[in-house]
């Protein structure tokens, strides 16, 4: 196994091995926003050359060969803090091309960006034989559907892989989010060396604001799309200011987090700017794919980078990671052209208003949307906080194109015909504060839904919403219009990949080692079991589970640890994080199931004696009026059993 060190990649005698930068780059300087630790041989420092992807031939016994090892001052190529507002080289749309001869190349540093991002890295202690291990930690994302974060660590470096949040089971009364627990990372602060956010659903991003004062803000790498729904959640905390975003290529970046060296290549899935991670590490090669899905015809027109996918297969992967949300579908995942095509369809045949409902994150939708209303002369009216803030960032940063007079404020869509009106909502899920809930019901101050409309679901119930959606569903028909779901018409495609993608992932990575994420305990026995149809050894396969510590020795073997780390759920209640326990939580369910009985007994202080009849409240117990001898006789036993254990 070749072992990639410090010196293999910084080495004069390397420099010539180094394919993505042949000139000599210009560097500047950025002192870091973290607090980073320091020493006296700050100025022995090299001047190193940006990472590259392809591991040098020199063995693990040469590591302590070279005196320059003990400081190593470590330069991020080409990435720049994330600015909305900077104009960029390439359109968002670029075709993409399998041939790796056709793919840009990063000889030069691109012009609109900084070229190096300067972080001084605090040395690894020397490690022994018997502490050459990588550790793995999922603190979210196994046996679940939400909060992804997984936790890489070797020696003294850690970085994080997503930090993402669930919603809350039924039975969580009061509880807006459930985020992860990250306690075993909290004295760890100063070895953080980032946060790579693979896309931006909130079930990867959505506990940043949470959690990263907590983990000394670490910088947050991440595609365009992906940072600028990052930055758009970190504005509603007002911590914009306190974070370090910095964008990355998935075509032309590498970055160096102490040991590691991350690259990128491209992924499909329901929103724009999804990667998949190939990390190099001293014990071995890991690829990491959550939340994807393989499309020909995506909506943004960037394929999956097959090139880049098979060529990393082919350097040998030890351990893949891989999205297990449905494995139990088979076949193929219907492409978003497809949709497209059919929200077009239903767009030109519609005789009245249409109202198109889904999630405000399909950035590659919406844009069809917008394209298809165009073509048949509507003008859209976007409804909804967060599809109106979601459509505003996506302008900024030039990921969508809206043709010119197309978008028009929600009063205006009042003195237009129907005909000419395409409105882009909120509540696909039926949620109770959503826009399309209120104009179903009338409640909108705006527009409420009337005879003619053509309610388009765009999005499949998650499940628990059922009953939300089919409720939603009732009042649009009710007040005079028509829904078209995806029971009906191929109005949405999920995001996740169908048996025979995983099967193909599986055959171009030909890992050695196998864990599947992202889904319940059954999803992940299903995909470790049709990772072993396609020939992975059933020994090799790890299902693991939230908390649980992986590690791959240094001689390649990956192994699980009986060792967990803190992994129960943080409960987000309104403004307070944490302050909301099992036990509070039990006590709301036994509230919410067998009701609540209060006895309230005033008495004189100085002679102990009752001053009045006990007051009794009941809520989901009994109704008082109703069972007045009940009550009566209640007030009697407590009035008697207060006596009794007062006088004692």
């Amino acid at each position: 196994m070749n072992i990639v060190t410090k010196q293999d990649v910084f080495s004069k005698e390397n420099q010539d091995k180094i394919p993505r930068s042949k000139k000599k780059l210009p560097m500047r300087s950025r002192t870091s926003s973290r607090p980073e630790q320091t020493n006296s041989s700050t100025n022995n420092t090299t001047q190193p050359q940006p990472a590259t992807n392809q591991p040098s031939s020199t063995t693990s016994n040469q590591k302590q060969s070279s005196s320059s090892e003990e400081r190593l001052t470590v330069y991020h190529a080409g990435l720049p803090k994330h600015n909305s507002d900077r104009p960029q080289s390439r359109p968002f749309g670029r075709s993409n091309s399998f041939s790796r001869s056709n793919r840009p190349q990063s000889s030069e540093v691109r012009s609109n960006q900084t070229p190096f991002v300067k972080r001084e890295i605090v040395p690894s202690r020397p490690l022994t034989t018997g502490e050459k291990k990588l550790r793995i930690i999922p603190i979210g994302g196994l046996e679940e559907i939400g909060k992804n974060m997984t936790i890489f660590e070797f020696g003294q470096d850690i970085f994080i892989v997503d930090m993402g949040l669930m919603f809350p089971d039924s039975d969580m009364f009061g509880i807006d989010y459930v985020i992860p627990d990250v306690t075993y990372l909290e004295d760890k602060k100063d070895r953080i060396r980032g946060i790579i956010i693979t896309h931006g659903h909130l079930d990867h991003t959505g506990a940043i604001p949470y959690l990263i004062e907590k983990i000394g803000y670490p910088p947050i790498y991440g595609t365009k799309v992906t940072l600028g729904l990052v930055k758009q959640r970190l504005e509603e905390f007002s911590l914009v200011g306190k974070n370090r975003l910095i964008e990355i290529d998935p075509v032309e970046d590498s970055i160096k987090l102490g040991v590691f060296i991350v690259n990128f290549f491209k992924l499909n899935h329901s929103i724009p700017g999804a990667v998949g991670l190939e990390i190099e590490t001293p014990v071995g090669r890991l690829v990491y794919a959550t939340d994807w899905k393989f499309d020909y015809t995506p909506a943004d027109g960037q394929p999956a980078d097959f090139g880049k996918i098979a060529g990393i297969g082919s350097k040998g992967v030890k351990l893949f990671f891989s999205d297990s949300t449905n494995v139990e579908r088979r076949g193929h995942a219907i492409s978003e052209q497809r949709v497209g095509e059919t929200i077009n369809e239903i767009v030109s045949e519609a005789r009245g208003r249409i109202i198109i409902a889904m999630f405000s994150t399909l950035i590659g939708r919406i844009q069809q949307v917008f394209n298809s209303a165009h073509k048949n002369g509507r003008k859209v009216a976007v409804v909804g906080m967060s599809m109106q803030k979601a459509v505003e960032m996506a302008i900024s940063i030039k990921a969508i194109t809206v043709p010119e007079n197309t978008l028009i404020e929600i009063r205006q869509a009042r003195n237009l015909p129907d005909n000419r009106v395409l409105i882009l909502s909120t509540g696909s899920q039926g949620e109770d504060r959503a826009a399309l809930k209120r104009m179903a019901h009338g409640d909108d101050r705006n527009v409420n839904i009337h005879k003619g409309d053509t309610v388009v679901i765009s999005a499949s119930p998650i499940p628990g919403n059922e009953k939300s959606v089919n409720d939603v569903m009732d009042e649009i028909y009710r007040a005079g219009g028509r829904v078209v779901y995806n029971r009906d018409m191929d109005v949405h495609t999920s995001g996740h990949a169908h048996q025979e993608d995983l099967k193909l992932m599986l055959a171009l990575i030909k890992p050695e080692y196998f864990m599947p994420l992202h889904g319940e305990r059954h999803k992940l026995m299903l995909h470790a079991r049709l990772a072993q149809s396609i020939g992975v050894d059933p020994n090799k396969c790890i299902v693991g589970a939230d908390g649980q510590v992986i590690e791959i020795t240094a001689d390649g073997h990956v192994q699980t640890t009986r060792e967990k780390v803190p992994c129960g759920y943080v409960m987000v209640d309104g403004l307070g994080v944490g302050d909301v326990g099992n036990i509070v939580l039990r006590d709301r369910q036994a509230m919410a199931t067998d009701g609540i009985f209060i006895a309230i007994v005033t008495i004189d202080r100085s002679t102990g004696r009752i001053l009045t009849s006990p007051d009794i409240i009941s809520r989901g117990f009994i109704y008082m009026r109703e069972n007045e001898t009940l009550v009566s006789e209640a007030r009697q036993l407590i009035r008697d059993l207060f006596i009794q254990n007062y006088r004692r």
